[in-house]
């Protein structure tokens, strides 16, 4: 990967799903030789990608990926006159083999029901390959305008000030039949990712501005409107308060007044104590007092306002935490 821009920084996760130039790369001899996928364009029962070497430019300045893919196939098909890859959002230039003459193609946009999946590119072979054939093709491309799994931040938006910065993101998509169950396995390996991201920017918030905040905010956007999302959210909050992102406040008033689970709450509550803003978390409790449990208002309470009056001696340990001491057994 060569950069354009000489200061530039570059984040390249999961270069595969964001190009999308390639077609399975495993398969199971095991299995029948018709392999169905239906969240994909690509002939992967009919070819199979032993390796791939990227070649590419990134320019800051038109915000573009350009260069090529040599992709390493085996055909698994006695008479192999095609090969089919998904190419969503990519301008494609030219279609080598691997002597360098030019293969004919087309990209294709599929038709509204299987708009979801994107878009692919067919390439064929100036002479069938057959069974076990290794032969190499090299697609040279860059990235259209409105490919939206690749985020570019200018100088301003970094933590240095002084660079910009290119990350890739994606967006899970089940196709076919995947099960609910299947779904919300994936939904939950994508969402820690983001808890991780949004962990290491409170563990630097020495580092953090407000542009930062904002940009996470619009890519975040869906997810922050279900204000059940107490992971993402009560971290997204804490980052709001630390950069003085005001403006998050009536989200802040909303989240606390719908969510009672201290492990959720008290981050936010503390967050606030600590940039200096103690007045605004009394007024957050103050409104919703009535929606918190018992035991957890005794608690907002004591870290808030320091009540010194009597209390049951079960408020006091839930106050701290539950921390309690060991009893001592003399044998």
């Amino acid at each position: 990967v060569r950069c354009v821009q000489e200061t530039g920084l570059i984040a390249l996760v999961s270069t595969l799903a964001v190009l999308g130039l390639f077609v399975g790369l495993s398969y199971n001899e095991q299995e029948s030789s018709r392999v169905i996928d239906e969240s994909t364009f690509a002939n992967i029962h009919e070819v199979r990608t032993q390796h791939f070497f990227l070649n590419l430019t990134v320019n800051f300045d038109t915000k573009t990926l350009s260069g090529s893919n040599t992709l390493t196939l085996q055909s698994q098909t006695r008479r192999l006159q095609q090969v089919i890859l998904d190419a969503y959002h990519l301008e494609i230039k030219q279609v080598v083999d691997q002597n360098f003459n030019m293969l004919d193609y087309e990209h294709v946009t599929p038709t509204s029901d299987q708009k979801d999946l994107g878009q692919y590119l067919v390439i064929y072979l100036r002479e069938p390959a057959k069974r076990g054939e290794i032969f190499n093709i090299t697609i040279f491309y860059s990235t259209a305008k409105e490919q939206d799994t690749i985020s570019w931040l200018e100088p301003e938006q970094t933590a240095g000030g002084k660079y910009p910065y290119l990350y890739s993101q994606c967006d899970i998509k089940l196709g076919g039949e995947s099960s609910p169950e299947d779904y919300q396995k994936f939904r939950k390996l994508f969402m820690k990712a983001q808890v991780i991201f949004l962990d290491e920017l409170l563990d630097n918030k020495q580092a953090l501005t407000r542009k930062i905040v904002e940009r996470i905010e619009q890519d975040f956007s869906d997810l922050l409107l279900n204000i059940k999302q107490c992971e993402l959210i009560m971290r997204f909050l804490r980052l709001a308060i630390i950069t003085n992102y005001n403006e998050k406040n009536e989200l802040l008033s909303q989240y606390m007044g719908s969510i009672g689970r201290m492990r959720y709450t008290q981050p936010v509550f503390q967050e606030l104590i600590d940039n200096g803003k103690k007045d605004l978390a009394i007024e957050v409790f103050n409104r919703h007092r009535s929606f918190y449990h018992p035991l957890a208002r005794r608690a907002f309470e004591l870290s808030l306002i320091h009540i010194s009056e009597p209390t049951r001696q079960a408020e006091i340990s839930y106050a701290v935490f539950c921390l309690k001491k060991k009893k001592r057994y003399i044998h």
